[in-house]
């Protein structure tokens, strides 16, 4: 059985629902403390992640497509090739929550299969 690595990211942004489309906007933080701003796009099947600052990329989620794209970090680049199993993401306005299954390829090597969940929930 293989490995399971997790990492949770708990972050502060803002979220918007507009012509049955969410965007999602927030900044993501290293181990070291450097920035990258994050904006996410959710509609129907579709997902698109892009980051920019200190790691600046753009990916695209669509199950059973391909997507390639380069990874760009202060240490260098890597390009990306994903496979999207799944994405489940509720047809609802009330609430954002997304669940993609892929499979991430780095410089041409598989790497793994890969789970990203993202869930928003209103600050108190």
């Amino acid at each position: 059985m293989g490995n399971e690595d997790a990492v949770e990211i708990t972050s502060v942004g803002t979220c918007m629902h507009r012509d049955n489309t969410w965007y999602l906007t927030y900044e993501e933080a290293d181990d070291s403390g450097n920035l990258s701003k994050c904006r996410i796009k959710a509609a129907d099947d579709l997902i698109v992640l892009e980051k920019t600052g200190h790691v600046t990329t753009r990916m695209e989620f669509t199950p059973g497509q391909v997507y390639e794209a380069v990874y760009q970090t202060p240490y260098g680049e890597f390009d990306l090739k994903m496979l999207t199993r799944e994405v489940v993401f509720p047809d609802t306005d009330e609430y954002l929550a997304v669940n993609l299954i892929y499979e991430l390829g780095i410089n041409g090597e598989y790497v793994s299969d890969c789970r990203l969940s993202i869930t928003v929930a209103e600050m108190e």
